[in-house]
């Protein structure tokens, strides 16, 4: 079985605190958050094709977070 790094961290939007996560898990998660501009662009504002790409990524995403991509959060 391959151990997962969790070599990067995502930032809490709030800044108390961080949860690590493999590189891969950060880049579908940067995806996201470039597709709906951090949350301002509703999936309805998406055209067909960035609603379908969005989507997907939150699957995938969905799917790291599942098979251990994530690690425990860390409040400052």
């Amino acid at each position: 079985m391959t151990t997962l790094k969790h070599d990067t961290a995502i930032e809490w939007p709030n800044g108390a605190g961080f949860t690590p996560c493999t590189r891969e898990y950060a880049e579908v998660t940067d995806k996201i958050n470039d597709l709906n501009d951090f949350g301002r662009i509703g999936m309805g504002d998406m055209s067909s094709e960035d609603y379908e790409t969005y989507n997907r990524l939150l699957v995938r995403r969905d799917e790291l977070q599942l098979s251990g991509h994530l690690g425990e959060s860390v409040r400052y």
